[in-house]
């Protein structure tokens, strides 16, 4: 796999940020809790939805981004590269509820692959060929967990290496085949406990089949009883038509008698409202009689409301002229008061203005030296860069020539030339000497070099506090520039508020004119709603009453239709009740024929209901026969299953004697592969002092110190936590090279530099770099600052003091 982009929102300290990997080695710097690790935890959380491996138990709602809102989501998008195909996995957390969701894509067709967050996880252990536990095993490194290596005794390191080697897989297989194993015996004992029938011993499949032939004995006889019960429904049926075909002659007269009944009684029904309507009616119009005296008094009282009334609109009207020209008037002095503010800001405004031409020209000059002192500070970074590249090549020719001049004089004098390899003899004091001039010329060379260096760091710290300088500088002016543009702004918008505010008064006072003269009373307004009060009681009276007078001809013609249609109905009414004699209707003989035909479909219920009784016992008897049919099939195929079975035992016994062979075979190969690849990477960081690091039986860790060997607890803090390093760097190595995770090559290293030394952390660093054949994407989390003059490129984390928030600087 190889990293390509990560891009995080509202994920623990950082807002908004995203981060473009490059090949090689990348240090990821930044103080103690500015969330350094986040970001190694984020790319977890995509891949596979795990919140992180830092031991605090986060719960999903932990990782949103403190200070975020509750509308704002927790989002990460991480890009990658797998054999060949580009990968985009998306995983974020949303809503009140902290609703989860996921998507993977392949990247360049956009072409969604999985959606929510089971199925990316589960898509992208297939991708991978591994899960979770082992991306933290092979990949993210941390010091707390180097050091458990050598805390523990070697019975528990065992056991820790072999969990992340992960060889409790093969347990594990080798168990779930035992399971298999002991759920087949079950099973196979279900079976033939399901096949015989304990009390007697027989085989099921024979008792079933004399069962069977009960069940076709009690069809036969369902059949018999149901054909009697057929013979006797028949016959009732036909007498029940005989009785339907009477009922049916009757019936026509006996609708038409009902018919008459319903009309009789809705003629009679309406006969009465008539009635009382004409009784309301008539007693309403006498009481509009009475009220006919009062008319004419009450107008006289409603005309002179109405004078009143034009009266009091007519004041009203002034009144309203009146409270707007009094509007005008105090806006206008308001107006006139925020004039002379506006005019005062404007005097103060124009004594604080700076001359903004000579400030920027002072900033284009700074600028300029600033980006002069960056340039001189990326030249010395490179020559520096180079210098060291330098140092490190010369130190290497002299471990080289230093290693060739103590073989030859181990072997003396009888030793062979490293060009014709004859013996050396009268040549061995020549050679040695050369030897000799040779690592004198290198180590002076080295002298020169190391010089230079100091040299150009000297320079480098000098330049880039003349940046810093400048940096200050360039701050102080744009806060002068930013001042000065801000009061120009001000007294722009000041005068133009002036000149507003002038227009402003003009037009309020051309206002003012055009209302001009106002005639208004106030004793007098108050008089007038006085009068109206005092007339409208007697003006509603006289509306009300005039609106009676004109409903008084409807009433009336109301009165007279409703007499018209009462003595209509009367006469129908009389017209029914003649033909409902002369229809001849009995309803006696009616009611004898239904209570005839209520009795035979009695019994033909009943016959029906016996006839459902035998239908019932014999589809219980052909449901009891399919269901033996069935029983008897369902056993043939428990023998064939329990057959298969015996098989299958035999299979799996042999999958767990080939499988324990496999681990024990596995076992004896991971010791000599973890001290190989341990031992190499010590050599290396050490220069040589501690060449070699074994696993005993038990897994307990010596390393080689002169020529004895000692436990790891024996050396220092320091010399422990690198032995622990390289351990745990062998365990990556391993977990690639026995759990085929070789996709994977990318190894994260978080502060495990700490207890190291200037020289020791430069093997480590150089050995990184030699690892990147194993490991093409290397990332170093550190909080030391001189880490990035050794790594490829850098990562800068810096935290916010005020907000807490987080933000990224490539450099």
């Amino acid at each position: 796999m190889k990293l390509i982009y990560l891009h995080l929102k509202n994920y623990r300290k950082f807002e908004d940020v995203r981060i473009e990997f490059e090949n090689g080695i990348t240090g990821i710097i930044g103080a103690n809790g500015a969330g350094k690790s986040s970001i190694v935890e984020a790319i977890e959380w995509a891949l596979y939805g795990s919140v992180g491996k830092s031991g605090r138990g986060d719960k999903k709602e932990n990782i949103k981004r403190v200070g975020a809102e509750e509308r704002d989501g927790c989002f990460v998008e991480f890009g990658f590269e797998l054999r060949g195909e580009k990968y985009t996995v998306k995983r974020w957390i949303k809503g009140k509820g902290n609703t989860p969701g996921a998507e993977l894509f392949l990247a360049d067709a956009g072409h969604l692959i999985a959606d929510g967050t089971r199925d990316v996880t589960e898509k992208m252990e297939a991708l991978l060929g591994f899960g979770v536990k082992p991306f933290e095993v092979s990949v993210f490194a941390k010091q707390s967990e180097l050091a458990a290596l050598s805390d523990m005794v070697g019975s528990q390191r065992k056991e820790l290496i072999l969990r992340l080697l992960g060889i409790e897989r093969i347990d594990e297989a080798i168990d779930a085949a035992g399971k298999d194993e002991r759920d087949l015996e079950y099973e196979r004992e279900r079976l033939h406990m399901e096949l015989t029938d304990p009390a007697t011993g027989r085989k099921y499949v024979d008792i079933r089949r004399e069962e069977l032939e009960a069940a076709q004995m009690e069809m036969e006889a369902a059949r018999s009883e149901m054909e009697v019960i057929s013979r006797r429904k028949k016959e009732l049926e036909k007498e029940i038509s005989a009785v339907e075909r009477s009922i049916e002659s009757v019936e026509e007269k006996r609708k038409k008698y009902e018919e008459l009944r319903i009309r009789m009684g809705a003629l009679e029904a309406g006969i009465a409202s008539s009635v009382r309507d004409m009784e309301r009616m008539k007693t309403e119009m006498e009481e509009i009689e009475k009220k006919r005296g009062r008319l004419d008094a009450l107008r006289r009282d409603a005309e002179e409301e109405a004078s009143v009334r034009e009266a009091l609109d007519n004041m009203s009207r002034e009144f309203d002229r009146y409270r707007e020209l009094d509007s005008l008037e105090r806006e206008a002095d308001y107006r006139r008061r925020e004039l002379e503010r506006t005019e005062a800001e404007i005097e103060e405004l124009r004594k604080t203005c700076t001359d903004t031409a000579a400030l920027r020209r002072d900033i284009e000059e700074t600028t300029g030296k600033k980006d002069e002192a960056e340039m001189g500070l990326e030249e010395l970074r490179g020559s520096l860069h180079r210098l060291l590249a330098e140092e490190e090549r010369l130190s290497g020719e002299i471990r080289a020539v230093s290693d060739e001049k103590r073989e030859i004089e181990e072997l003396g004098e009888e030793s062979e030339c490293p060009t014709c390899h004859r013996p050396l003899k009268d040549h061995y004091p020549a050679l040695l000497k050369e030897l000799t001039d040779r690592m004198d010329e290198l180590r002076s060379r080295a002298g020169d070099v190391r010089a230079e260096v100091e040299e150009l760091r000297g320079k480098l710290n000098s330049e880039k506090r003349r940046k810093e300088a400048l940096d200050k500088k360039l701050s102080v002016l744009m806060g002068k520039m930013e001042s000065a543009e801000r009061n120009a702004r001000l007294l722009k918008e000041r005068s133009s508020a002036r000149d507003s505010l002038v227009e402003k008064i003009k037009d309020i006072e051309t206002r003012m004119a055009a209302v001009g003269l106002v005639n208004y009373d106030e004793n007098e307004m108050k008089r007038l709603k006085k009068e109206a009060r005092r007339f409208e009681k007697s003006v509603r009276e006289y509306h009300i009453i005039e609106g009676q007078m004109k409903r008084l001809p409807q009433i009336e013609k109301r009165f007279r239709e409703a007499e018209t249609a009462a003595e209509r109905d009367k006469n129908i009414l009389e017209g029914l009740r003649k033909e409902m004699a002369e229809l001849n209707y009995n309803e006696a003989e009616y009611r004898e024929l239904a209570k005839r035909n209520r009795e035979l479909n009695s019994e033909l219920r009943e016959i029906e209901k016996r006839s459902g009784i035998e239908e019932g016992r014999l589809n219980m008897a052909v449901s009891r026969k399919e269901d033996i049919v069935g029983s008897i099939e369902n056993l043939r195929d428990k023998e064939r299953r329990k057959g298969e079975l015996d098989e299958r035992a035999i299979y799996i016994s042999k999958v767990r004697e080939v499988m324990a062979d496999f681990k024990k075979s596995l076992m004896q190969r991971i010791r000599p592969t973890l001290s190989r690849f341990s031992s190499t990477l010590l050599r290396e960081i050490t220069e040589g002092k501690y060449p070699v690091i074994d696993f005993g039986e038990n897994y307990e860790i010596s390393v080689l110190d002169g020529n004895e060997f000692y436990p790891i607890n024996r050396f220092s803090g320091g010399e422990k936590d690198l032995i622990n390093l390289c351990i745990r760097l062998a365990i990556s190595r391993a977990v690639s090279h026995f759990s085929g995770a070789s996709e994977m090559n990318t190894i994260i290293l978080d502060e495990v530099f700490g207890s190291q030394d200037a020289d020791r952390k430069r093997n480590i660093l150089k050995t990184l770099n030699a690892l990147q054949k194993d490991f093409s994407q290397i990332v170093v989390i550190s909080h030391m600052d001189d880490v990035k003059e050794s790594v490829n490129s850098v990562i800068r984390v810096i935290e916010d003091p005020e907000t807490k928030i987080s933000t990224l600087v490539i450099e």
